[in-house]
């Protein structure tokens, strides 16, 4: 009889222990273990510099590991428009294709927005339980601290810096095409301090939204904290999500997974697909583009422009199929190198894992936004002004002579410079006013010079009370306008250089001498390689490509 009580007594015991699971908290079941899965196989090649944005991610993927007893609770979302940026959606052939690939996995073919309420209320696949992110940079979920393509040691104190307006690289050495740096977070970051992040020289992010299939425990448990913070503080931002897809039917749900947290967000950057993990090593080159296919497609029916993040490796050798040359899709290439060698046309390369950036604790990959599409033809990626002019160009302050002619030899007047500065100056609307007998209304400098002598930039030529449009701009009277300007945008322009090294420093006009002393102090004007100022020089379009991309950079950051 005793031990019939005990086994009713255990008995009794099991199925409050059972209830009280089955009732416990999602948010206290999901922080029993959340690495994300992938089984065991061979690491992948990653690429060597393409991305040197460091597209490597620095900490474990995170995958639930939920019983199948647990029940997930979750909300149904309600139907909603994602996002307003629109972007380039595959034509009728391109869809129809899909919706075959989609219904010969017998994938649901409605709206995307819609929750599939059963699978958010079940619990994650017994297949998909405790599996852990394992690629080239993942071993069990754990971010290896060597990854197998890392990269190569340096000294260079400023890598990966912006040095006189140029970001360098570990060797210092000019990123060549290299126009913004950028991170990639994920709930490894822990808590980040992005204002910090911000005043550290971030121009952009990439966040991992969550990875896997679409079970809400298979979120990036940081997101909403990130893209917030984000969008509060105006930084631009993309997203990633982690995939396992090994058919069309998974890649389906995770471009629903993806969309079901950029409900109410619009991020400027495209959604990336991360395809990395060894689970998928295996598939076949066509079978990967399908399963690519099924996501970008279905991201993109929602207005937004999506890419696929991969190492150089995989780049080479695993997405071979020709959907990966879809104009459409961005390219998100990882190498941890000193350079990106994807022979390809690319958008972001991911640098390192091990970068440092003011409000992160620990090491975070660094990415940088390239610029290939120069449309210069005499603008060669080797110029010395290549950068310079890239960085105007991308930034809209400086058009070219012609559609595919920048000129950079060609001198540059006083009309072109004012308007440059109107241009960084946000192009502030002026009225008419004939200051200037030589500058009429209706021409394209006529607001720039209205304005700049306004604010006290330009005063124009005291003999003749002209402003000298077309008039050739000396070096000297180059650097006086920006030494003003500066003023008017309230820099700290206390800083001189010393000019006695430079062999023609006489030369330089009494009236210049603070803004030339001040130029070469905080490094807008560094001298000529004869060791000479040529103050008194017309400056060509290159140099000053040159000189305002190291003001903008210099005195901003």
């Amino acid at each position: 009889m005793m031990n019939k009580k005990r086994r009713l007594t255990a008995l009794f015991l099991g199925i409050c222990m059972s209830v009280a699971s089955i009732s416990m908290p999602v948010s206290v079941r999901a922080e029993e273990g959340q690495m994300q899965d992938s089984t065991d196989s061979s690491s992948t090649i990653k690429d060597t510099d393409q991305q040197e944005t460091e597209m490597q991610m620095d900490e474990e993927q995170v995958d639930s590991k939920v019983g199948t007893e647990e029940v997930q609770n979750q909300e149904q979302s309600n139907n909603s428009e994602l996002g307003d940026e629109s972007s380039e959606v595959q034509g009728d052939d391109n869809n129809t294709e899909t919706d075959q690939l989609i219904d010969n996995a017998n994938v649901d073919d409605g709206s995307i927005l819609e929750e599939n309420q059963a699978q958010q209320d079940e619990a994650v696949p017994p297949e998909q339980q405790g599996q852990k992110a394992n690629s080239w940079r993942y071993r069990d979920g754990e971010l290896l601290t060597t990854p197998e393509y890392r990269s190569r040691a340096s000294s260079y104190p400023n890598a990966w810096e912006k040095v006189n307006g140029v970001y360098m690289n570990s060797a210092g050495q000019p990123i060549k095409g290299a126009v913004k740096k950028g991170i990639d977070v994920s709930y490894a970051q822990g808590v980040i301090n992005w204002e910090k992040v911000k005043a550290d020289g971030i121009s952009f992010a990439i966040i991992q939204c969550g990875f896997g299939d679409d079970y809400k425990n298979q979120d990036d448990k940081m997101w909403e904290y990130n893209v917030s913070e984000c969008e509060r503080l105006g930084i631009p931002y993309g997203v990633y999500l982690y995939s396992y897809a090994t058919n069309v039917t998974m890649a389906k749900s995770e471009a629903k997974h993806a969309l079901r947290l950029l409900r109410g967000h619009n991020p400027s950057y495209p959604v990336y697909f991360d395809m990395e993990d060894d689970t998928t090593v295996n598939l076949s080159s066509e079978l990967k583009g399908q399963i690519a296919k099924v996501f970008c497609d279905t991201i993109m029916a929602s207005g937004y422009k999506v890419g696929i993040y991969a190492n150089l490796d995989w780049w080479s050798t695993q997405l071979t199929s020709s959907v990966f040359s879809n104009p459409s899709w961005s390219k998100w290439v990882a190498q941890y190198n000193t350079t990106c060698d994807y022979a390809g046309k690319y958008d972001i390369w991911q640098c390192t894992s091990a970068g440092k950036v003011d409000g992160i604790d620990g090491n975070v990959d660094v990415n940088f936004l390239m610029s290939h599409d120069l449309p210069y033809k005499d603008v060669n990626v080797d110029s010395w002004y290549y950068d310079a002019v890239s960085y105007m160009y991308e930034s809209g302050y400086m058009t070219g002579l012609a559609s595919d002619k920048f000129g950079p030899s060609a001198q540059i007047s006083r009309a072109q410079f004012t308007t440059i500065l109107y241009r960084m100056s946000g192009s502030p609307q002026i009225g008419y006013s004939a200051t200037f007998p030589d500058v009429p209304n209706g021409q394209f400098y006529t607001s720039a010079v209205l304005w700049a002598n306004k604010v006290g930039v330009i005063t124009g030529y005291k003999n003749t009370g002209n402003f000298g449009p077309s008039d050739f701009i000396t070096r000297e009277q180059m650097a006086t306008i920006l030494y003003r300007y500066a003023k008017y945008c309230g820099y700290d322009t206390s800083q001189r250089g010393d000019l006695s090294k430079y062999s023609d420093r006489g030369k330089v006009a009494p009236f210049a001498q603070d803004a030339m002393r001040w130029a070469v102090g905080v490094g807008i004007i560094s001298g000529n390689a004869n060791g000479t100022l040529a103050p008194r020089n017309p400056a060509d379009r290159a140099a000053t490509a040159v000189m305002m991309m190291r003001y903008e950079t210099v005195l901003k950051y």
